[in-house]
C-alpha cells in the first residue's frame, strides 16, 4: 500500500512538472527551447552544461549512455568517458510511459527553469514506443 502510494506521489508530481512545463509527450514534438543531448551511436552523449534527472545532479561531460530495464523498473545510467570518468558515473531512475510512435532516437531533453537551471524532461530511447521521465523518488518523510 505505501510502495502504490510513493508510486502516485512520483506519477502525481510528474504530471504537474509536465503540465507546469508545457510538455508534450509525443517523442519527436520538443519545444523549441528544450535543450537536446542526443546519443550517438558509438553511445556517447556529451551533455555541455550540469543538469538536474529527478534526485540526480549529473555535472557536464562526456558519458556513456546506456538503458537498463528490469521488470518495471527503468534506469538511465550515465558513465564518464575521459578525464576523472571514475568519478562521474550515474544512474537515473526512469518511469516509461507508453506511447503509439517509436523514438527514431537516444536523447536526453532538458528544459530551462525559472533559475536558469536545467532540468531532463524526457528520456528517448531508439526503438522504444514510450517516453523516459525522471523518477522523483520519494524521501521517508513523505
Amino acid at each position: 500500500m505505501i510502495r502504490s502510494m510513493r508510486w502516485i506521489a512520483s506519477f502525481a508530481t510528474v504530471m504537474i512538472f509536465y503540465a507546469g512545463a508545457g510538455m508534450t509527450a509525443h517523442p519527436d514534438d520538443e519545444n523549441p527551447s528544450d535543450e537536446i543531448f542526443n546519443v550517438g551511436k558509438s553511445s556517447e552523449v556529451k551533455i555541455g552544461q550540469d543538469v538536474s534527472a529527478g534526485k540526480v545532479r549529473v555535472k557536464r561531460g562526456k558519458y556513456l549512455f546506456e538503458h537498463r530495464v528490469d521488470g518495471e523498473r527503468h534506469t538511465i545510467v550515465l558513465t564518464g568517458v575521459g578525464k576523472d570518468a571514475s568519478e562521474r558515473a550515474y544512474e537515473i531512475p526512469m518511469r516509461l510511459f507508453a506511447s503509439a510512435e517509436v523514438a527514431k532516437r537516444s536523447a536526453l531533453i532538458a528544459r530551462e527553469s525559472k533559475d536558469h537551471t536545467l532540468h531532463v524532461v524526457m528520456v528517448q530511447v531508439a526503438g522504444e514506443a514510450g517516453d523516459h521521465v525522471p523518477e522523483v523518488v520519494p524521501t521517508a518523510t513523505q
